[in-house]
């Protein structure tokens, strides 16, 4: 029978005969140091957690302050705004009722002022019918 001969100890020897047993002991190490790394970032992580919740209820009321503040502001901007717009809007209206007007005009409708005085006329021509009525009411009654 052919005898083989095993290579020494393959798990304690690399590839040129260089002992591997400390590089897995470096490895061992490293993946301990991140494991620790971990493990302490999770508990400076919670600790920083509380720290920024804390730190969070101090500013919160300044926060809110500015934020009321703000809000206030932009109240205050929005009303003047809508002052603004209304005054806009009523230049606007203005200059529509002139084109209005100035087109039926041309078109031949009477103004405003042109019904209240045709009114008038109508109001006084009315006063002197009623007035020329009662006239000849009085002279058919003086007759004998």
């Amino acid at each position: 029978m052919a005898t083989t001969t095993e290579p020494p100890d393959e798990e304690k020897t690399g590839v040129q005969g260089q002992h591997t047993e400390p590089v897995v002991d470096a490895l061992r190490q490293v993946w301990l140091a991140g494991l620790g790394a971990l493990a302490s970032a999770g508990q400076q992580g919670e600790r920083l957690f509380h720290t920024l919740v804390e730190k969070g209820k101090e500013y919160e009321p300044i926060v809110y302050e500015h934020g009321k503040k703000a809000g206030e502001e932009m109240k205050h901007l929005a009303g003047e705004v809508g002052t603004r717009l209304k005054g806009l809007a009523g230049k606007a209206e203005d200059a529509l009722d002139d084109k209005i007007s100035a087109t039926l005009q041309r078109m031949g409708f009477p103004t405003k002022d042109d019904i209240a005085a045709l009114s008038q006329k109508i109001d006084q021509l009315t006063a002197r019918l009623d007035q020329m009525r009662a006239e000849r009411q009085t002279a058919e009654t003086d007759k004998p």
